[in-house]
């Protein structure tokens, strides 16, 4: 299994880098779970059931796309940033796509709901 650092050489773009590594920063504040990197994305797991609440891909070659398993209905998103992908064959219900870290804040409530209504 590749680290998050290896994982990151090889996939990602030196602003996807810099976008990922504030946004693991953010994370790791409020929670110590783990992050977790396979051949094409980045695993957040957590939870009583160790499942991915949600899944970091980059996309383009300044976007971070954050995939998660809950319908978009399901969070409280006044910015309407998530797109719902209940038919998704990666098995994701939401998405996000971002590129600006002006909304690392705004991602990171998303990814505490996601965790919240997973962790059980």
């Amino acid at each position: 299994m590749k680290t998050i650092q290896e994982f990151l050489e090889e996939n990602a773009s030196y602003s996807q880098k810099q976008l990922f590594f504030a946004l693991e920063e953010k994370i790791r504040k409020f929670s110590n779970f783990p992050i977790i990197a396979h051949s094409t994305q980045i695993s957040f797991k957590g939870g009583s059931r160790n499942r991915n609440f949600a899944v970091a891909r980059f996309e383009g070659s300044t976007g971070l796309q954050i995939s998660f398993n809950c319908d978009r209905d399901n969070f409280t998103d006044p910015c309407s940033m998530l797109q719902n992908m209940t038919f998704s064959r990666r098995g994701a219900n939401s998405r996000l796509t971002f590129s600006r870290i002006e909304d690392l804040d705004y991602v990171l409530s998303l990814i505490k709901q996601s965790y919240e209504k997973n962790r059980f």
